[in-house]
């Protein structure tokens, strides 16, 4: 729990909820898939594209920011109403800021609010990702091409 601990003190200390009950395992299937579309960092947009296996429990997949160049994989520290919390730890070589935290919120079938926060600062990218595969969803979306506007 320490981790799921760290978690509430960044939320708090960036103004957001925190989870109430963590890890709970029928929300999992939500967030399970291939997800991709639009965020806006600090100085400039990118696109965020994200897969999530559900792997003896606990989800884990990858992560990939092609324009900063950024790459890693996320393991999940916990969920709760409708939010997955996941850790982010990316790859030697990429251009990233490390150690900050990801929170994906269920807006629907296909789509996630998508929240990165970072560790060293009050800064939160945010953005919305639609399901390209898997999951429970109600069919495939096509990856978002890197144009057009963010949020709908």
């Amino acid at each position: 729990m320490a981790a799921a601990q760290q978690v509430a003190e960044l939320l708090v200390a960036h103004g957001q909820p925190t989870p109430q009950q963590p890890h709970q395992t029928g929300d999992r299937t939500l967030f399970a898939g291939h997800w991709s579309g639009p965020a806006q960092g600090a100085s400039r947009r990118f696109t965020v594209s994200m897969s999530l296996t559900d792997t003896s429990g606990l989800l884990r997949g990858t992560v990939e920011h092609p324009e900063l160049p950024c790459s890693g994989e996320v393991v999940e520290l916990l969920i709760s109403n409708g939010a997955l919390i996941l850790s982010p730890t990316f790859t030697p070589e990429s251009e990233c800021i490390h150690n900050g935290t990801t929170r994906l919120t269920f807006l629907g079938p296909d789509r996630l609010r998508y929240e990165w926060f970072d560790p060293g600062s009050d800064r939160v990218d945010t953005g919305e990702l639609t399901r390209v595969t898997g999951g429970s969803g109600g069919g495939a979306a096509e990856c978002w091409d890197g144009s057009g506007s963010i949020g709908g």
